[in-house]
């Protein structure tokens, strides 16, 4: 199991609680969008799509914001007429 996975199982599951809004998913100082997410903040804020490896020799598609700027890039998504959530990633330890 790669290290990203449980980040993106957790992503999957909040995604899936709100598949009515653009998920931005708080990993450190970076909001983080995947998936279909990623592709709409490409067309909406102009930002270029990367690819996160997922393990198993899959990669999909991404993209991140600055922490500084999510709230403002969300006032975008609400003008545009979507939804958005701001979330952080809850990781265990030890």
């Amino acid at each position: 199991m790669s290290k990203g996975q449980p980040l993106i199982s957790q992503y999957l599951a909040i995604k899936e609680a709100n598949k009515d809004a653009v998920v931005f998913f708080q990993v450190g100082t970076f909001y983080q969008l995947y998936y279909y997410d990623a592709e709409l903040a490409a067309s909406i804020l102009h930002t270029k799509i990367i690819s996160r490896a997922i393990g198993g020799g899959q990669k999909i598609p991404m993209c991140g914001i600055p922490k500084t700027a999510g709230r403002k890039r969300a006032e975008t998504f609400a003008r545009e007429g979507y939804r958005s959530r701001i979330i952080g990633y809850a990781f265990k330890v030890g």
